[in-house]
């Protein structure tokens, strides 16, 4: 029950700071700019060239944008996420709303559980949105087969990143009261987690959360990849994450 009143409160802070509205949005523009820019380059290129002078650019297919798609969002689309988020519990402990919220019934688990929830759905709605546009403007401007059950599975495997992320940051958030240090140090640690591991052998690269990411682009273009092993301890790292967030959360001073 005291959840649940803790969602809406997330949700209607949310629907107020326009975030319900921004988010979506920057992702879309964020997704969508790789199958326009991709069209345009060839001729792009050619307009800066000499004149006689002749570069071919290998037209990119369908299945080639559609890869590329979170390569091209991980850039700026989780750096808006962050900043969206990173202050969602270092404001409000800086503001003293967060005392005057856990004065009242409310577990300092359930309130971070609430943030953790309301952040991942903006973040899974507003991914979806833009992947839905992207793959929309990819299908009109690309020829070639697109794979839709790929498609749909490397969606959701990349939504598990994403959470990852969200989930990073709410740490941080927790226990680092600068708001910008904050998200700082939340964006190293996911570049750390997800890119650090394409330097280690492959029988240990392939558990890492790198993994993931590699193998939903490979199902994307239609090409087999093993999933479930890294994706389930993902899903364990973030469980850990979040529980050691509690944990440190409920040892601070408000």
């Amino acid at each position: 029950m005291m959840f649940g009143a803790m969602l809406w409160k997330e949700w209607l802070e949310l629907k107020r700071s326009y975030k319900m509205i921004i988010v979506p949005f920057a992702f879309a523009i964020i997704m969508v700019t790789l199958p326009i820019t991709m069209k345009l380059l060839p001729s792009l290129i050619q307009q800066d060239l000499p004149e006689g002078t002749v570069i071919v650019v290998p037209e990119s297919t369908a299945s080639d944008i559609v890869g590329g798609i979170y390569a091209n969002f991980e850039q700026l689309g989780l750096i808006v996420l962050i900043l969206v988020m990173m202050g969602t519990v270092a404001s409000e402990r800086e503001k003293g709303s967060a005392a005057l919220v856990l004065s009242k019934p409310v577990g300092r688990s359930g309130y971070l559980l609430a943030k953790w929830t309301a952040y991942s759905m903006l973040s899974v709605v507003s991914f979806l949105f833009g992947m839905m546009l992207t793959v929309y403007y990819t299908r009109i401007l690309f020829e070639g087969v697109m794979e839709w059950k790929a498609i749909a599975l490397g969606t959701l495997l990349y939504l598990v990143p994403i959470l990852l992320c969200v989930t990073l940051t709410l740490l941080f958030s927790s226990i680092i009261r600068s708001v910008v240090f904050a998200g700082f140090v939340s964006y190293g640690s996911y570049l750390a987690l997800t890119k650090l591991g394409k330097y280690l052998p492959n029988e240990i690269e392939k558990y890492t959360p790198s993994a993931i990411i590699d193998s939903a682009g490979k199902i994307m273009v239609g090409q087999e990849a093993a999933i479930m092993a890294p994706l389930l301890i993902l899903l364990a790292l973030m469980a850990v994450i979040l529980a050691v967030a509690i944990m440190l959360f409920k040892r601070q001073e408000l």
